[in-house]
């Protein structure tokens, strides 16, 4: 069983993640060296090659330069790869920043509900998608105090056009929700946290 948390940066998913798999015992995946990278991404190529294919296009597509690349390269494909690859060796596994969150770090625009459906449709299925809603103010206070943001150090000009479009993408993905037939949570208050455990 692979529960995989998605959200908008600052909306509460790792310390969610983190306490669901400390409540449970169920393994948040991590990838914790190159070499652990590269095979478990390799694996995966194996075992999904067409999905595997089809993403490397829409990255490709969807770069937006070769540093933008590289970084989505390593994260929205080799790492998301990997961790699905891993988390599939577990009988429960829990993945924080998975296949889905790429609807939100993959495109620096907002895509029309007919492409974003259209991919959301070759996105490997967990067996739970766990959906983070958290205003946007609360989210502003959290990442005050994490004292990094995800893409800083692509500058403010970048970050402030990934993060109107990441709005705009999330609201249009929680609105496909329903018609892409995924077993889901949304969590956007504490009791909710708590009826995650009990997943």
């Amino acid at each position: 069983m692979i529960i995989e948390f998605y959200g908008l940066p600052g909306s509460g998913k790792t310390t969610a993640a983190r306490r669901l798999c400390g409540a449970t015992g169920r393994p948040l995946i991590s990838i914790q060296t190159r070499r652990e990278l590269l095979a478990r991404a390799g694996r995966f190529l194996l075992r999904h090659p067409r999905y595997s294919l089809i993403a490397l296009v829409y990255l490709i597509r969807y770069a937006g330069g070769w540093r933008l690349g590289y970084y989505k390269f390593m994260n929205c494909y080799l790492q998301a790869n990997a961790k699905y690859d891993k988390a599939g060796s577990y009988p429960q596994a829990v993945i924080d920043q998975g296949h889905f969150q790429n609807v939100l770090a993959l495109f620096d625009r907002p895509l029309s509900a007919v492409k974003l459906s259209a991919y959301c449709r070759l996105l490997p299925r967990p067996d739970k998608l766990v959906v983070f809603s958290v205003p946007a103010d609360v989210r502003s206070v959290r990442l005050a105090k994490r004292g990094h943001r995800s893409r800083d150090e692509f500058g403010e000009g970048h970050l402030q056009a990934w993060q109107e479009a990441a709005e705009k993408n999330d609201a249009a993905f929680r609105s496909l929700l329903p018609r892409l037939n995924i077993p889901y949570t949304v969590v956007a208050t504490d009791a909710d946290l708590e009826k995650i455990i009990s997943i």
